[in-house]
């Protein structure tokens, strides 16, 4: 074979092989790029129930806490092994009444509702801001027993609002001057906003 054609033949065959390389490459990062792809975690980011129509000064130690259903707000309290909860919630109006609502907490603790006469000399009324709330304080009984529930409720303008502590009996009893502080700060902004459910 004459020495031209030797060459010439020589470079082409280089050049197919550089070429078959460069496609294998590419191939090859194709493949990469089309295996499975990263596996995304995703995270369940707790929906926020927008800003309270009202103004208050949170008691040091409390931790605020999710308000889980039917809840404007919460907060936690621990004190070794013992915990409490403190709760936000709204009605309307209308199914807001004290001597309902506070059976309806009695019954929760164990306890048998009261009556009319009975609630009087049991409910204290207390300040909600520039408001008069009743306030009632329970110990559990049964199953419930070492349990106890403070509460206030208090109605402005056409909602019912619910503010209560629930948990040991002890660390409740320690929070009590720290809860009606907590209720005592309330200052409701002129527009209430939504009415949510209640527990």
């Amino acid at each position: 074979m004459p020495l031209a054609s030797s060459l010439r033949l020589g470079i082409r065959r280089a050049i197919a092989s550089r070429l078959w390389f460069a496609i294998l490459a590419i191939a090859g990062l194709g493949a990469i790029g089309c295996g499975p792809e990263p596996v995304v975690t995703h995270y369940r980011v707790p929906r926020e129930k927008g800003t309270a129509p009202f103004e208050f000064v949170r008691p040091q130690g409390w931790r605020v806490a999710l308000p889980g259903e039917m809840r404007v707000m919460a907060f936690d309290v621990r004190e070794g092994d013992q915990r409490a909860e403190i709760t936000v919630s709204t009605l309307g109006a209308a199914g807001s009444a004290l001597l309902p609502n506070v059976n309806r907490w009695r019954g929760q603790m164990g306890l048998p509702p009261l009556n009319d006469a009975e609630l009087a000399a049991e409910v204290k009324q207390v300040p909600v801001g520039p408001l008069q709330g009743g306030f009632v304080a329970m110990q559990g009984a049964g199953d419930k027993q070492g349990q106890a529930t403070l509460g206030v409720v208090v109605i402005n303008g056409a909602s019912g609002w619910f503010f209560k502590l629930s948990g040991d009996a002890g660390l409740a009893e320690r929070e009590r001057e720290r809860f009606l502080q907590f209720v005592a700060s309330i200052k409701f902004h002129p527009a209430e906003g939504d009415v949510h459910g209640h527990r």
